[in-house]
């Protein structure tokens, strides 16, 4: 019955009626034409048996005295042979209609109602049968687990102490202190064999590194270990050498020991361990800058002496050393940077007069110049004074008397393109690189001139030839003159009556050529092409070569 009520929710009517009613038989016709077999659902949840949805209608209990699934199979048993006997008294009064709603009710009602009270008894009896099968499984299991945790803790036990009794060590006590770590550590980080399978050993037996038990164990071999590994960390500091990298290196060692071993340690373990550190690094400190010190006051007065003072002061900027050491360090450096700065200065001023008052002079004197660039950046305010006014003197003289020498070497140039190309280069190269000057408007004018000179003679020479060639009887179109074709990068100058040189791509070449009336016929290595003259232009063969002036 409890079973019942709760897969009922379809009347929402609690069943209260002890036995069902005897209905009246117009009451029983009014409820049979009600029942509709196509109408239905499922009153039980969880299963397919279905009813017309007439059975669960309030007006069943009204008729029936109490819910349908409250009915028991002999209340149903009877209740259809009242529907019967209704039914016979509707036929012997010749009531047809009703007979025949009372005959389809009733077959319904006790065939329905016969197939849902035997799948509710049907599920009560299953569900009593599996939380009987589950309590018998539930006490297996339970007895399995008793007897696996016997059998487990003495394999812990026997496991546990294989590996608290190993020699002592520092591996040993790191490895007991990862165990008792809350996460179960990597196996990579242990060092023991017998720690790094302890975890997944005691695991397979329901057991933990941290169980109250195994833990007070472990806590109590740590404790015998402790001390060994803190005189481990300390002669490693010990053993760091005193450098700028080591006073890292040191500080480091102190931070990996707190990492691996610091639930290990007790306070107490803590500050010898710090104070152990601070000793070492004051002591590291001392020699550091003291060695940093003497190297400072060694470094020779050379370019390289300079670039090495230069990099113990950016050195000294990272290196864990106190403030007033690093200002100390950095002093010295700057005073020794100062002093070696002047003397490559000084040497820099006297190197200047044994420059020559040539060309190649005034290359060495910008050589010199950029050779003490550091130097001048750092050097103290005379020395950098009176390099640059010996500096300045000096090159003003060498550029002076390297000046015939400059006109000299202009006169020497060819005149012919490579001689004009020169004199263009030298031109723009006087303007740039020497000062503002007068030398450097004579080194210009110079140069211009000796341009344009060159210039003038490849002109003259070129109204040379090509009044040669036309009196060759040469094309005034052409001879003399060149051609060129942006698009295909094809260039075509006409030397003389009959001779045309063909640079295509960067490739030159010489052919001839002949003109009739306006077409050129131009023969070349590679074949003949016929070009249409067009005042200043060339055209032919889907090309179009313009007059270069």
């Amino acid at each position: 019955m409890i079973l019942a009520l709760l897969i009922l929710p379809w009347t929402g009517t609690a069943a209260l009626a002890a036995e069902a009613n005897q209905p009246a038989c117009d009451a029983l016709e009014a409820w049979a034409a009600t029942v509709d077999a196509r109408d239905r659902y499922t009153p039980i949840p969880g299963n397919r048996t279905w009813a017309p949805q007439a059975f669960g209608a309030p007006a069943f209990a009204a008729v029936f005295g109490k819910p349908a699934l409250d009915l028991s199979q002999d209340e149903v048993n009877t209740l259809g042979d009242r529907m019967k006997e209704c039914q016979k008294a509707a036929t012997r009064e010749r009531r047809y209609d009703a007979q025949k709603a009372l005959n389809a009710a009733r077959g319904l009602f006790v065939g329905r109602m016969t197939r849902i009270l035997a799948a509710t008894a049907g599920m009560a009896k299953a569900q009593a049968a599996d939380q009987a099968a589950e309590r018998a499984q539930r006490e297996r299991a339970v007895a399995r687990q008793q007897a696996r945790q016997r059998q487990g803790e003495g394999a812990v036990r026997n496991f546990l102490a294989k590996l608290l009794g190993q020699p002592d060590s520092p591996e040993l006590l790191r490895d007991l202190v990862l165990l008792r770590r809350p996460q179960a550590p990597d196996p990579n980080q242990l060092t023991t064999p017998f720690a790094r399978n302890f975890t997944d050993y005691v695991s397979q037996w329901g057991k933990s590194p941290n169980d109250p038990d195994i833990a007070a164990e472990i806590d109590g071999r740590i404790d015998t270990l402790r001390d060994p590994l803190l005189a481990d960390v300390e002669h490693r500091m010990d053993a760091v050498p005193s450098s700028g990298k080591g006073l890292g290196t040191l500080k480091q060692v102190l931070a990996q020991a707190f990492d691996r071993i610091g639930p290990a340690l007790r306070p107490d373990d803590r500050t010898r361990l710090k104070g152990h550190y601070a000793a070492r690094r004051t002591a590291m400190q001392a020699d550091v800058t003291g060695f940093a010190r003497e190297n400072i006051a060694k470094l020779p007065a050379t370019p390289d002496g300079l670039v090495t003072v230069q990099r113990w002061r950016r050195e000294i900027l990272r290196m864990d050393v106190t403030a007033a050491q690093r200002q100390d360090i950095i002093r010295v450096a700057e005073a020794r940077q100062t002093a070696i700065a002047d003397r490559l200065l000084a040497k820099a001023t006297a190197a200047l007069e044994a420059v020559p008052e040539t060309l190649d002079g005034i290359a060495r004197l910008d050589r010199v110049a950029k050779t003490v660039r550091s130097a001048r950046a750092v050097a103290s305010e005379p020395a950098r004074a009176a390099f640059a006014t010996a500096l300045d003197r000096r090159q003003a003289e060498v550029r002076e008397g390297a000046l015939p020498e400059f006109r000299a070497r202009m006169a020497s140039l060819p005149e012919d393109r490579d001689g004009l190309n020169q004199a263009r280069d030298w031109v723009a190269q006087t303007k740039a690189a020497l000062p503002d000057a007068p030398v450097r408007t004579q080194y210009v004018e110079a140069a211009i001139a000796r341009r344009d000179a060159i210039q003038a003679a490849l002109d003259a020479r070129d109204r040379d030839r090509r009044q040669a060639a036309l009196a060759a009887g040469g094309d005034p179109r052409l001879v003399g003159l060149a051609f060129v074709e942006g698009i295909a990068g094809m260039r075509l100058e006409f030397r003389d009556e009959r001779r045309v040189f063909m640079n295509f791509l960067g490739v030159r070449a010489m052919g001839d050529y002949e003109v009739s009336r306006d077409d050129v016929i131009v023969n070349g290595p590679h074949g003949q092409m016929v070009l249409t003259i067009q005042g200043d232009t060339l055209s032919g063969q889907g090309l179009t070569f313009a007059r270069q002036e």
